[in-house]
């Protein structure tokens, strides 16, 4: 069991160590002085864990995904972000359909996870675009009907997630920069409680942290993603230059 854990954090790196000890050192200390509840406090853990183990590519991540977005409905619920609910609801569905997908294909040997890069054609962004448009107008008026606080900002991130969330199960890199739009709404989302003063939205401080996190990984997830992107043409095309001069050759 022990050797099974190193095996899953010998591959993290300085960058994975500091982010990881900068999530759970600023979660405890802010959980101490602001005296959060457990809730909060495991909820901001197991997201921050799940994120960081995500970066890997690991599968047992999607564990943690699940474990942290039960919590954080249950979390988001207390406070009536009915917004975060609904996406959060969304997130579970997507990580049980990617468990199914990874965990029971044939090539289950391997404990990370590897995207392909796909390409979209103009056809099919033009239907992003508009079901994004619908989707929005649709958002708005239900959690407007729920009584919904930071309705705006609520509206913007279930519609960004929304489509973040179609772009991974597409495997399309566009997604990071999505996920890095809701992490910073959802970052003010949590804040505005603690504009007014309200003592409860203090105490869910911690989670603020997570999301700070989120975006930092998702930040390197973007950059990794396009260099591995630039590597991979770059092999295509020496090795159609190999080929072409073989060709020549012959």
């Amino acid at each position: 069991m022990m050797q099974k854990i190193r095996d899953y954090f010998s591959n993290f790196n300085m960058f994975d160590w500091c982010l990881m000890a900068f999530a759970v050192i600023s979660i405890f200390v802010s959980s101490i002085l602001l005296k959060s509840s457990a809730l909060t406090i495991i909820c901001s853990l197991m997201g921050v864990i799940y994120v960081i183990l995500w970066s890997k590519r690991y599968k047992i991540a999607l564990i943690f995904c699940l474990i942290y977005v039960s919590l954080y409905i249950w979390q988001s619920v207390n406070y009536q972000n009915w917004g975060e609910v609904i996406q959060s609801a969304f997130s579970l569905m997507v990580a049980i359909i990617l468990i199914f997908c990874w965990i029971f294909k044939k090539n289950n040997e391997n404990k990370q996870l590897f995207f392909a890069k796909k390409k979209f054609c103009w056809q099919e962004w033009t239907v992003i675009c508009i079901i994004g448009i619908g989707i929005t107008v649709g958002y708005y008026f239900l959690l407007k009907s729920l009584n919904t606080p930071s309705l705006y900002l609520a509206t913007i991130n279930l519609s960004v997630l929304t489509i973040a969330l179609y772009l991974m199960v597409r495997n399309h890199y566009i997604m990071f920069l999505f996920f890095l739009t809701s992490n910073l709404v959802q970052i003010f989302i949590w804040l505005r409680p603690v504009f007014t003063g309200s003592n409860i939205g203090i105490e869910s401080i911690p989670l603020i942290f997570s999301f700070l996190t989120f975006f930092i990984s998702n930040v390197r997830g973007l950059i990794e993603w396009r260099k591995s992107a630039i590597i991979l043409k770059a092999n295509c095309e020496d090795s159609n230059v190999h080929r072409e001069k073989d060709e020549g050759e012959n």
